[in-house]
């Protein structure tokens, strides 16, 4: 049996929301080490913590209504690329609260151009008696991505160091944005 076109084409995005998503936890899965190594008061950890989400609420309005005027394909590559750059620079740059503060952020921008935009994409691939199917398998995924960053960056964590985690699993993100570069075509 063929797969249609559609469902490989989910299969990319997919993996593309995968790899984008590998930012989304890996401060959370490193904040003890990090509250320590920099000295952070319970206060300022989750003021860390919560400026991803702050990145994605500042941003979230304009991206998605972005997509009206932009093909959603091009808000997700850029700023998947984005939150990899970001993630990127919180490796090599973070070094107490205030830069970690403004590099997360940054790096929640990323959320609200993939997160939305690909939804977005789905439910425009996909006729309304696929399209709850399809939409499950994709918020699906984003759990999947979560779960994926926070052992990796555990696991990574390990083996090297929290700089390297936050490096490594930012790739993710430009990973992602390649395979939808590459792969996610036109909708149609």
């Amino acid at each position: 049996m063929r797969l249609d076109d559609r469902y490989r084409w989910l299969i990319w995005l997919s993996l593309s929301e995968i790899g984008t998503m590998l930012v989304f936890s890996n401060y959370s899965a490193l904040l003890p080490i990090l509250q320590k190594e920099w000295s952070l008061t319970n206060g300022q950890a989750g003021w860390i913590f919560s400026s991803y989400q702050i990145g994605y609420l500042l941003s979230v309005a304009f991206l998605i209504s972005l997509t009206d005027y932009t093909h959603p394909k091009y808000i997700y590559i850029l700023t998947a690329l984005w939150a990899g750059i970001f993630g990127i620079l919180f490796s090599v740059w973070a070094v107490g609260f205030e830069s970690a503060l403004f590099l997360r952020t940054l790096t929640g921008i990323g959320l609200a151009g993939t997160y939305m935009p690909g939804l977005r994409m789905v439910s425009e691939k996909f006729p309304p008696r696929e399209r709850g199917k399809t939409v499950g398998i994709y918020v699906g995924v984003f759990s999947l991505g979560v779960a994926l960053s926070s052992f990796l960056s555990g696991f990574i964590n390990s083996l090297l160091s929290w700089r390297w985690a936050f490096f490594l699993t930012s790739l993710g993100p430009i990973g992602g944005g390649i395979i939808a570069f590459f792969q996610l075509g036109e909708i149609t």
